[in-house]
């Protein structure tokens, strides 16, 4: 970069005249200076695509005799670095997916390096992000299902699965096609509740704590795009959240709050409240928000918590068992799609099962 401000700085000095002996330029002179600019310039579709002939070569495919694993493994994993600045830029994701960089990508999710799958969903999360049309092609790729299933393996630790949740996010925001298969044809709900029950109690470890505000962040959509999902899950996420309104982590305390907020705002859903032992818990846990956390009464969480509790008081009772619920949202299908106002709406339709 610095030869090239050197040599545009010098190619400007002769045009203003302020170059010392400045003179017309001849042929020679003008030759050599398109070349060297021409030297310092990167396509950067033919560079992703020199990227991906990296990507795609099999360890015992190196040239080299003393390429080492350790060697292989951080030219890959710098190959995936550099992927991750070209695919931010919207237009270079599209030419990404014509060079055949999705394929690539979708199958370096299933390698032995935890590094680098992590990585690879980094640059999938990039080029799907905001992109309905790149959506669409990779989802019928499978990818959810490469992706849950990388998830559900053996071993999976807390810091991948972030990364995993972070494509899925992207895959899915915005896409109806995306939600619909989420949560119907792969139960996903039923997985991000699952995981924030697993990671709730641990509220020092900042993996954990990383993917617990995924997780929040993704249902907060899905129950904003899938309203009618709310009265059915409502008592499995109230005792969920009950746990992580008072976490350590701000973040995590705010969006939990924000996601009791806007469940509770649903008429249907309040009217399913179940009362008991941690109902009269939570309710009271949210009465004595500013001191239990000793915050001010100004603070926007201590007024998101007496705002809660305002609409928890006089509601409860006459909603179905949890587990009769949640069996409901498992059995539902098929569900039937709307679009109101920019808004999915899914119709909890009957299974069949009695």
């Amino acid at each position: 970069m610095n030869k090239y401000l050197g040599i545009l700085r010098w190619s400007l000095n002769y045009q203003d005249g302020t170059a010392d002996n400045a003179k017309p330029m001849d042929e020679e002179t003008r030759k050599w200076l398109m070349e060297a600019i021409e030297s310092q310039v990167v396509d950067p579709v033919e560079q992703m695509t020199n990227i991906l002939k990296v990507l795609e070569i099999e360890p015992k495919e190196s040239s080299s005799e003393n390429d080492t694993s350790e060697e292989f493994l951080n030219n890959r994993s710098d190959a995936l670095d550099e992927l991750v600045e070209y695919v931010e830029n919207i237009d270079l994701a599209r030419d990404f997916n014509k060079v055949g960089g999705i394929k690539i990508i979708l199958k370096l999710l299933n390698e032995d390096s935890e590094i680098i799958r992590r990585k690879a969903a980094e640059v999938l999360a990039l080029v799907v992000q905001n992109h309905p049309e790149l959506q669409s092609i990779v989802l019928k790729q499978d990818a959810l299902d490469v992706l849950l299933r990388q998830w559900k393996k053996e071993g999976c630790t807390d810091k991948e699965k972030a990364k995993l949740l972070y494509a899925i996010s992207c895959l899915i925001r915005g896409s109806t096609e995306g939600t619909v298969q989420f949560i119907e044809e792969k139960k996903g709900v039923v997985l991000l509740l699952n995981t924030l029950d697993d990671t709730k109690d641990s509220k020092d470890d900042p993996n954990k704590s990383r993917l617990t505000r995924k997780v929040l962040f993704l249902l907060r959509y899905l129950l904003t795009a899938v309203p009618s999902m709310r009265p059915v899950l409502v008592n499995l996420l109230m005792q969920t959240l009950g746990a992580l309104i008072t976490h350590k982590d701000i973040d995590i305390r705010e969006s939990s709050l924000k996601l009791v907020e806007l469940t509770l705002q649903d008429t249907k859903a309040s009217e399913n409240l179940e009362k008991g032992q941690w109902y009269n818990d939570f309710v009271k846990q949210l009465k004595d928000y500013a001191a239990l956390m000793a915050l001010p009464q100004n603070d926007p969480a201590v007024v998101m918590s007496k705002n809660i509790a305002n609409l928890l008081d006089g509601k409860g009772g006459g909603g179905e068992p949890v587990a009769s619920v949640f069996a409901k949202y498992e059995k539902a299908k098929p569900m039937k799609m709307t679009n109101k106002n920019g808004t999915i709406g899914i119709e909890l339709g009957n299974s069949g099962d009695s």
